[in-house]
């Protein structure tokens, strides 16, 4: 199957890859957007099976905690804050983050 052969986790691509993705679609091109505006700027495709919303998740987590000084309960909060931010609903990662 073609997800057999993604990576779990590819590399770091620019957004302006994904707004091209999105090219004819408004909605989601408006959200790379404001993405951007934010001044995000590259992201990391996942492997779409199913496991990718988890897999991103804490390759993001461990990632980010790279070269940091706050504590893990601090860490926790500004995801906590972050994910919030976005509009996810805290029971849709709250036990994965504990």
């Amino acid at each position: 199957a073609e997800v057999d052969t993604q990576p779990f986790v590819g590399p770091r691509l620019p957004l302006t890859h994904l707004r091209a993705e999105f090219t004819g679609h408004p909605v989601y091109e408006r959200k790379v957007v404001e993405l951007m505006s934010k001044g995000y700027r590259e992201y990391r495709q996942c492997r779409r099976d199913g496991n990718c919303f988890y897999r991103a998740m804490a390759f993001a987590l461990i990632e980010g905690l790279g070269g940091r000084t706050e504590r893990p309960v601090q860490v926790r909060a500004a995801w906590d804050r972050q994910l919030a931010e976005v509009g996810f609903d805290s029971c849709a990662y709250s036990e994965f983050l504990d």
